[in-house]
């Protein structure tokens, strides 16, 4: 089975950019570059089993689809969903966060 392209919608990439300088700030560089490889294993991950992740919050939003994994070593879960052909990455929130009140701000219906 070969990998389907994982495309991260604007959303996903302003929470990576944003949990990047955090990280950067608090350990340096080596701690950002470890979250930036911990996301980047997630992303090929889900691109080869997308069935990998939690159904759980397909229910609470009705978002048919929506999974969701979390980062190894990190605590941040990303949240995507299966297209027939690619895999759409919607957030990367952190896992202490209110990820229901902020995943529900999300237009998970709307055009990249």
């Amino acid at each position: 089975m070969s990998a389907k392209r994982v495309v991260r919608r604007a959303t996903a990439e302003e929470d990576f950019r944003r949990a990047v300088v955090y990280y950067r700030h608090v350990g340096g560089k080596p701690l950002a570059h470890r979250f930036t490889d911990a996301i980047q294993a997630t992303y090929r991950l889900i691109g080869r089993f997308p069935g990998a992740g939690s159904s759980r919050y397909e229910f609470e939003f009705g978002f048919e689809a929506l999974r969701s994994r979390l980062v190894r070593g990190f605590p941040y879960i990303v949240f995507y969903s299966e297209g027939p052909n690619e895999i759409q990455v919607w957030r990367v929130l952190h896992a202490e966060r209110d990820t229901l009140a902020e995943l529900g701000d999300t237009d998970l219906e709307s055009d990249p």
